[in-house]
């Protein structure tokens, strides 16, 4: 009896040995999660009171759970983020926005952003310079935008007429008559419906009527007197169009010629659409971080009254009111929301497009940027 006692002891020291083991095995194997990567690692700022910047955070993993952001210090209650609580498998960009009230002095004040995750923490410091308009002098960029127009079109417009017109062939003879349409880029890119509409007066029968656009048959076939509409594809409009209507030989009657009396021919197109003209800009990062507004200014005209104009900033709308006579300059600090602007180092764009119908030229258009050097 007592050797057995003796071997199940030995026998559950062994067992434990094991248990031990793997739980060792399995702490060393078991992966843990890395702190986050954060860039940029600090950052500084300089803002008017009253007004408002934005920065981005890109946090990279690889595998990084249950992210959470929070502000600390002097300047945590100007702080807020585009997204919070989240998960960051590999890189994730967040915007920073600081918004300075207008009732702080001027000074230096600091704070930090805090990024933690499963795997650990980051902070990034945070120093504001807050400034007084009084008290600066900014530093210019004019950027030249040229000519261009906006449009926005509804209804239709003939782009050639014909009226009390004969058109035949036979196998010595024949005759055929052109219509011609001229589109800008601002119309082709709002036109929704094109056609030709012709008024038969007159037809000995003879052979097909035929339509031509563009060099491309669109209609050949007996038409008798009366009305007749035939469409044409819109996208295949061109800048210069030909519309070249004519008929077919008489068939074995060689004597003769087949012929149409036209009482009335016209080239149609339909408009229903906003043309939006969108420019390109750059940014350098030293622009950005000083950004205050943007100033777009520019000679207008339109025939008979100025539409209501929106202006977009990367698709934040900055802008919208209908535009004085003669010349133009509209201050863009915010989008109408008040939510700063966010600009991108390098490439961003500026969109403009009308809210009824209309048209406005713009001519030596410049839009300035304004920034703390």
């Amino acid at each position: 009896m007592k050797s057995q006692v003796r071997i199940d002891e030995f026998a559950f020291v062994l067992l434990a040995a094991f248990v031990l083991i793997a739980i060792m095995m399995f702490a060393w194997t078991t992966p843990t999660e890395v702190p986050p990567t954060v860039e940029p690692t600090s950052k500084s700022l300089s803002i008017l009171n009253g007004s408002s910047k934005t920065f981005e955070l890109n946090i990279t993993g690889p595998s990084i759970t249950n992210v959470t952001l929070t502000s600390t210090g002097t300047v945590s209650s100007w702080i807020s983020f585009s997204e919070n609580h989240f998960d960051v498998p590999t890189s994730k960009i967040v915007t920073v926005f600081v918004d300075v009230p207008s009732n702080i002095g001027v000074g230096t004040y600091e704070g930090s952003i805090k990024v933690e995750s499963t795997g650990g923490s980051k902070i990034v410091p945070i120093t504001i310079h807050v400034l007084n308009i009084s008290t600066i002098k900014f530093s210019t960029h004019q950027i030249s935008l040229g000519d261009f127009s906006v449009r926005y079109n509804i209804g239709s417009k003939i782009l050639d007429s014909k009226t009390n017109f004969q058109v035949y062939q036979g196998y010595f003879s024949g005759n055929h008559v052109n219509l011609i349409g001229v589109l800008n880029e601002n119309e082709k890119s709002t036109v929704s419906d094109a056609y030709v509409r012709l008024i038969i007066d007159d037809t000995n029968e003879l052979g097909n009527l035929i339509v031509e656009f563009n060099d491309k048959e669109i209609y050949n076939q007996p038409t008798n007197v009366g009305e007749v509409i035939i469409p044409i594809n819109v996208s295949e409009l061109s800048r210069s169009n030909v519309v070249k209507i004519k008929a077919s030989s008489p068939g074995w009657r060689f004597w003769s010629s087949t012929s149409y009396s036209i009482r009335n021919a016209t080239f149609v197109v339909d408009f229903k659409g906003i043309n939006s003209t969108q420019k390109r800009f750059t940014l350098t990062q030293s622009e950005i971080d000083g950004f205050d507004h943007f100033v777009f200014s520019s000679l207008v005209s339109s025939p008979n009254y100025m539409p209501i104009l929106r202006v977009r900033i990367n698709n934040q709308i900055a802008y919208i009111g209908r535009p004085p006579v003669a010349a133009v300059s509209i201050e863009m600090r915010k989008d109408i929301l008040g939510n700063p602007l966010i600009l991108n180092p390098g490439e961003n764009t500026i969109s403009f497009s009308l809210d009824e119908q209309g048209y406005i030229d713009f001519t030596n258009a410049i839009l300035t940027v304004y920034y703390l050097a």
